[in-house]
């Protein structure tokens, strides 16, 4: 439904870009926000929605830090210890979904109970 880039610039300042699917997705495997919904939606809206949480996010990370926002985003977060497949380039490693570092790097516990710290990846919850 959803991707979202992060991009960090030299002074430190990050470039954020988010992508929604809300009336169709690129791929087969992908879904489109519109799926879920009980109502045809409108991008306008689901704009302003998204500005406003984000802003209220923003404000709780500058007041308080990232880990009560990283504690509630694991909630909704696939479930840890539940199989996971990620694509870096063009090869794919299976594991685990172990959790998050303190960067927000995705952590997969592959066969063998070595972790990988991965830091940027196309993550996928089914098989590819």
């Amino acid at each position: 439904c959803a991707g979202i880039l992060l991009e960090l610039e030299q002074d430190a300042s990050v470039i954020v870009g988010v992508g929604l699917n809300i009336k169709t997705a690129p791929l087969e495997e992908s879904a489109c926000l519109e799926t879920f919904a009980e109502q045809d939606l409108n991008a306008k809206d689901i704009r302003d929605q998204f500005l406003n949480v984000f802003k209220k996010y923003y404000h709780q990370w500058q007041k308080n830090g990232f880990e009560d926002i990283k504690e509630e985003w694991l909630c909704y977060a696939h479930a840890q210890q539940e199989a996971i497949q990620v694509k870096l380039g063009q090869n794919v490693h299976a594991g685990v979904f172990a959790g998050l570092d303190d960067l927000w790097n995705l952590l997969v516990q592959e066969e063998g109970g070595s972790v990988r710290t991965i830091t940027a990846v196309d993550v996928y919850l089914s098989a590819l």
